[in-house]
C-alpha cells in the first residue's frame, strides 16, 4: 500500500498506470478494485 501512495503522489504515476505494471510482472494485487479507484483518492 505505501508503494501505490508512493508511487501516486511523489511520482506522480496514475493509478491505472500502476495498475498496468503489476499486471506486466504479474503482481497479483490483493486490494478491491474499490480501493485502487481514482475515487477514493
Amino acid at each position: 500500500m505505501a508503494h501505490i501512495i508512493n508511487q501516486k503522489y511523489t511520482n506522480a504515476i496514475p493509478l491505472y498506470r500502476q495498475e498496468q505494471e503489476f499486471k506486466r510482472y504479474a503482481i497479483q494485487l490483493v486490494l478491491p478494485a474499490s480501493i485502487l479507484s481514482e475515487k477514493f483518492w
